[in-house]
């Protein structure tokens, strides 16, 4: 018994990456959490009302460094394993399942919540959110997965074609992204949120690990998140006069391709990749489940501000306590939820998911060979025949 345990994957995983995936995600929670912006302002005077608007501000618009590490963290790894097609669609593979997990679920509980509270009953809408939650991927419910999976694609070729262009070209790649994306954070250049988002942080992310990992020093890293969150956190500051009614929104932390977010997000990634290795159960255990809170942050905020927002009759820093508190209970509850399911697939379909996911590959690569051989046959016949 003990030899499985510590031959698990979860005590395998650098508990420092997984504690900083944790922190990424908790901020990107903070950032979707609806905050009832108007009752935290209620009754209050100009500088108390700058002070709140600004506070709820900087908490949603670190979003933007959320981002960027959860998809960094990643990146660093990936970047420094042997690439593999397979392994890939293997990941794809896992995700998509948790992801049919919860469209599935939500599509069952938001229905009957419907008919429930508001008798509204149409055979079309819920043929039609029904058959969504079956394909999430393509449906595109949330974006981040999405995007992930169609990154998981192509990386392989990406990975190829960014090792051959050498360190000199993949340098002046990044300075030309950098300069069209990285400093104006208003003006997205089709961007947005996109698999052309892990486009971009995969290119940054690579050309640091491939050829300024050994260069760079503990002060580098320091200075990166010192100017950073000073850019960050003083341009929100100064948005905020200009909008005395609300938050500022999409501001330059809360842009993952913004120089600010990405300034923050490296400098931790490095502290935490070159400290050394801790290892902790109970850590990585809860990284594993941090998506689960993105996936339900809609859902969760709705149900808030419907049957708990309106029973709140306090104003001021004492509702900014509770909603912030609420946002922590909320992201401890999608953890916990996501460790139950995480349960119940160990004693069901996950049983046998390498043998699942082997026949599958398996049964894939024989119908392209069959069909590869079947094309090269028929075009030397034409070539013959011409």
């Amino acid at each position: 018994m003990s030899q499985r345990i510590s031959n698990s994957r979860y005590d395998k995983r650098n508990s420092n990456v997984e504690l900083l995936r944790i922190f990424a995600m908790f901020l990107i929670v903070l950032n979707h959490f609806h905050w009832s912006v108007d009752a935290i302002v209620a009754d209050s005077g100009a500088f108390e009302r700058f002070s709140l608007l600004n506070t709820v501000g900087l908490l949603s618009n670190f979003g933007g460094v959320g981002d960027d590490l959860f998809f960094m963290i990643s990146a660093w790894y990936m970047c420094g394993e042997s690439v593999s097609i397979k392994r890939n669609l293997r990941r794809s593979w896992l995700l998509e399942r948790q992801l049919l997990f919860y469209s599935i679920g939500l599509f069952f509980v938001e229905t009957l919540m419907e008919l429930w509270c508001n008798g509204i009953y149409s055979t079309r809408g819920i043929v039609k959110s029904g058959i969504f939650s079956l394909f999430p991927f393509l449906s595109g419910r949330w974006w981040y997965p999405t995007s992930y999976i169609i990154f998981l694609f192509i990386h392989p070729w990406l990975n190829e074609g960014l090792r051959s262009l050498g360190e000199i070209r993949h340098r002046n790649l990044l300075i030309i992204s950098i300069a069209l994306w990285g400093f104006i954070p208003y003006i997205q250049l089709n961007m947005g949120y996109s698999v052309m988002l892990f486009l971009y942080l995969y290119v940054i992310t690579a050309y640091i690990r491939w050829y300024l990992l050994e260069s760079m020093t503990p002060k580098m890293e320091n200075i990166m998140l010192f100017y950073g969150l000073l850019l960050g956190i003083v341009s929100n500051c100064i948005l905020q006069l200009f909008k005395p009614d609300s938050i500022v929104q999409a501001g330059w932390m809360n842009n993952p391709r913004c120089i600010p977010s990405l300034m923050v997000a490296l400098g931790l990634v490095l502290k935490c990749c070159r400290k050394e290795v801790m290892h902790s159960r109970v850590i990585n255990v809860c990284a594993s489940a941090t998506l689960a809170a993105f996936l339900l942050i809609g859902f969760g905020s709705n149900l808030l501000e419907e049957y708990v927002f309106p029973v709140l009759h306090v104003g001021g820093l004492s509702r900014l306590l509770i909603e912030f508190c609420l946002a922590v209970l909320f992201f401890v509850l999608a953890l916990a939820v996501d460790m139950a399911r995480q349960a119940v697939f160990a004693i069901t379909i996950d049983r046998n998911k390498a043998k699942l996911f082997d026949c599958g590959w398996n049964c894939s690569m024989r119908i392209y060979h069959v069909l590869a051989d079947w094309f090269m046959k028929n075009r030397n016949l034409s070539a013959i025949s011409e």
